[in-house]
């Protein structure tokens, strides 16, 4: 019966047909994951963009109150002393900027 060429070739076809559906299974399996991580990046990245302009925007009420209290917001008193805690703001995502950039997302 394996000497018969016809059910060599069968075999071999066959052999090579489960390998294909096996390889698109796993490229397919691949690609969608890669596809939810980007999602899943997506998701992240309007979440932190959100928690910034509300962080920003805490600061800025928090200095318009030192200001109605004291006459001064202590904006930059504050900013300094985190700075010197060893905090480093980039001030690459002001609340204007994190909008533009919330509006890409």
């Amino acid at each position: 019966m394996l000497d018969d060429p016809q059910v060599i070739a069968a075999i071999v076809i066959g052999i090579c047909t489960i390998s294909a559906s096996i390889i698109a299974a796993l490229a397919a399996a691949v690609i969608g994951r890669r596809f939810q991580n980007q999602k899943q990046l997506k998701a992240d990245l309007r979440q932190a963009l959100s928690d910034i302009e509300f962080l920003l925007a805490v600061e800025k009420q928090h200095g318009e109150l030192h200001l109605e209290e004291s006459g001064q917001s202590n904006i930059r008193n504050v900013r300094a002393k985190v700075k010197n805690q060893g905090f480093e703001w980039s001030q690459k995502f002001t609340p204007g900027r994190a909008k533009n950039l919330r509006s890409l997302t």
